[in-house]
C-alpha cells in the first residue's frame, strides 16, 4: 500500500472528521531531548485534537519565539522546555510536512534527519 502522501505538506492525521496533532515519546530519548518520557519503560503516542489549541488559547503557530518575555501560551511552552534543558526544534517556516515531526531523530538535525515512520523501508523520499 502506497503511503507516500503522508510525507507531503498538507497531510495531517485525521480520525472521525477531526484533525490531530500527533507526537511520540519513548525511553530511547535522553533527558535532554524534547521527546524524553521521564524514565517510563513504555513509549507512547499523544493524539491531541487540533481544536484544543484554539480552546486553550495556545496562539497561532509561528516560527518566531519571544524567549525573553514569552506572552503567548505557545511561547511560554517553548520557553519552559528550553529552561528545563529539553529545547525542541522550531522550524523557520510553517510550511512543512507535519509527519516529519511525529517521531524525532535521537540527534542530528530534525529537519534533515527525518524518521520515515510511514515507510516500512525507512526511506524518507
Amino acid at each position: 500500500m502506497d503511503k507516500s502522501y503522508v510525507s507531503k505538506r498538507g497531510w495531517c492525521f485525521e480520525f472521525d472528521g477531526c484533525t490531530f496533532f500527533v507526537t511520540t515519546f519513548a525511553p530511547c530519548y535522553p533527558d535532554t531531548h524534547s521527546r524524553f518520557n521521564f524514565n517510563s519503560e513504555n513509549s507512547f503516542v499523544l493524539l491531541q485534537p487540533e481544536e484544543s489549541f484554539l480552546r486553550h488559547n495556545v496562539g497561532a503557530d509561528t516560527p518566531h519565539t519571544d524567549w525573553e518575555n514569552p506572552r503567548t501560551v505557545r511561547d511560554q511552552i517553548r520557553a519552559a522546555y528550553r529552561r528545563a534543558g529539553r529545547p525542541y526544534s522550531i522550524r523557520d517556516t510553517l510550511f512543512y510536512p507535519p509527519a516529519h515531526d511525529i517521531v524525532k531523530p535521537l540527534g542530528g538535525d530534525p529537519e534533515q534527519d527525518v524518521v520515515a515512520w510511514w515507510d516500512h523501508r525507512g526511506d524518507s523520499n
